[in-house]
């Protein structure tokens, strides 16, 4: 595959699926593996598959037909046990996977925590009751499981333990807080996040209600693994999703559509690094660099265990617009 000059960062591309029904990825805990959702062959939701690395063989994961919205893997050690978000199917359409990708919008159905051993293929509840429980993201380091949680009207970030136990409540701030991702260190979390304008609160709160919500201006948070001292490090009123962070358990990958042309009825994301550490550009925010260039989406950006290959998915040579596809790249600093 011929190269972009100007993606420096990615080193020998390959295309991992070809079928455009991809969407974001999680790196089994033995790198061997990627398990990442799809659009259903029916065109509703969206189905798990588990795509191995070596053979270039994908299948799905039997749910009889549950809705899986997100998905971790449990332990460092294990490629069997996976935590998953499971929502009651919608009674209208659940919007299309490239919409969800690109966080045009947010869907919040009824939906709770799961385990599961991909194995046995027995399936357990973690969490119970009412409300939006998705978007699981595991601290390997001291066993915990964030998530986003609409318990308490907003969607706000949680910490539990992988059982669910012990429910804690890291983020107050009314507004969507989601896309959590811990730091391979485990000593940090970095999650999006929308604050809407108190005068468009009571809209908001309505939207939340009704299970999904538009979002427009996503800004990048920073804080400690439970939580502690969070602060925005990439807020310029764009959309910007979905931070991984780096081996170092420093810097950020995330998309952003900061060079989409205004106007255009569906944004083009690309993806950009930002040092939370460095200083400051003469004009305020922190320096981005841009990763990729491409005319189709590029987000969802995953390390994996070892931090030397990046997967993400993208549109890039979709046979239709608006499809996806997963993409593994060599990562280097150099």
């Amino acid at each position: 595959m011929a190269p972009d000059s100007r993606e420096k960062r990615l080193h020998e591309l390959r295309q991992l699926t070809v079928d455009g029904m991809a969407g974001r990825a999680v790196w089994a805990p033995d790198g061997k593996s990627l398990l990442y959702q799809a659009a259903a062959a029916n065109g509703s939701c969206a189905e798990l598959r588990v795509l191995d690395l070596q053979t270039g063989q994908s299948r799905v994961v039997p749910l009889q037909g549950r809705w899986v919205t997100s998905a971790a893997f449990a332990q460092p050690d294990d490629s069997a046990r996976l935590l998953l978000s499971i929502a009651e199917p919608p009674k209208a359409s659940c919007g299309s996977l490239g919409s969800l990708l690109r966080a045009e919008r947010v869907a919040l159905p009824q939906s709770n925590l799961f385990s599961l051993d991909l194995a046995s293929g027995k399936l357990e509840p973690i969490t119970t009751g009412a409300g939006c429980k998705a978007e699981v993201a595991v601290n390997a380091h001291d066993q915990r499981v964030a998530y986003v949680s609409t318990a308490d009207g907003d969607p706000n970030l949680f910490l539990a333990r992988l059982d669910g136990t012990e429910p804690l409540r890291l983020t107050d701030v009314p507004g969507y807080d989601g896309g959590p991702a811990f730091s391979p260190d485990g000593t940090k979390l970095a999650w999006h996040a929308e604050r809407p304008s108190p005068s468009a609160a009571a809209g908001y709160a309505k939207r939340v209600s009704s299970g999904q919500i538009e979002v427009e201006h996503l800004a990048i948070f920073v804080a400690g693994a439970r939580g502690q001292h969070p602060a925005s490090v990439v807020n310029d009123g764009r959309r910007n999703i979905d931070p991984a962070f780096l081996p170092d358990s420093r810097r950020i990958l995330f998309a952003s559509d900061r060079d989409a042309a205004p106007g255009s009825e569906e944004r083009n994301l690309e993806l950009y690094l930002v040092d939370p550490d460095a200083p400051a550009t003469a004009q305020g925010p922190l320096p981005l660099e841009r990763v990729t260039f491409n005319d189709a989406f590029d987000g969802a950006p995953a390390f994996s265990p070892d931090g030397k290959l990046l997967a993400f998915t993208s549109g890039r040579f979709a046979s239709q617009a608006g499809q996806t596809n997963l993409f593994v790249a060599r990562w280097t600093d150099e």
